[in-house]
């Protein structure tokens, strides 16, 4: 992660479970959900994905190129 260690970690962590905790008082339910994004981005094959947006059309082909090579 690109967090200041000691800094913003520890904020948006001390935030999250302070939201948890009110969430539990008032028995609302939570979910969670954490994505490794750096593993998702990793694991796509670019070619398969180049062939799913020649399919659906070159808009979103021209822009995803455009995304990947900035």
């Amino acid at each position: 992660m690109d967090f200041n260690a000691t800094g913003q970690l520890l904020i948006v962590y001390s935030a999250f479970v302070k939201f948890l905790r009110k969430k539990w008082e008032y028995n609302e339910a939570v979910h969670h959900l954490f994505i490794d994004f750096k593993k998702a981005y990793d694991s796509v094959r670019r070619e398969v994905l180049h062939n799913v947006l020649t399919e659906f059309g070159t808009y979103l082909l021209h822009r995803a190129e455009s995304f990947l090579r900035s």
